[in-house]
């Protein structure tokens, strides 16, 4: 599946809230608004420079405009990829070096 671009306008952000940003967007003359965490940057403008009334790109599903994503998605995929590959190569060395502690140390009771 693949997402259709538009055009959509800061409605409001709430820096308190892990700096979310509400925007709204138009899918064949209706409107959708939806909030996001994390939407500035990835194509478009830093969080500090979002205000009321600017503009963002946003990716919606077709089979669903209620579903969407401000900024470009392959920004934001790599971004997870990121995350989620060194979450996949610490966590596992942190479980063998905490078992071999574990091991040594009852080893030395």
């Amino acid at each position: 599946m693949r997402g259709e671009p538009a055009e959509g306008v800061v409605v409001s952000k709430e820096a308190e809230n892990h700096r979310a940003v509400t925007y709204a967007y138009r899918v064949e003359e209706r409107q959708y608004v939806s909030k996001m965490q994390g939407a500035a940057g990835m194509g478009n403008p830093p969080f500090e420079k979002l205000a009321p009334g600017t503009r963002l790109n946003i990716y919606y599903d077709p089979n669903d405009p209620n579903v969407s994503i401000a900024g470009e998605p392959q920004s934001h995929l790599t971004n997870e990829l990121i995350s989620v590959g060194l979450a996949t190569v610490l966590m596992p060395t942190f479980f063998v070096l905490m078992w071999n502690f574990q091991a040594r140390r009852f080893k030395n009771r």
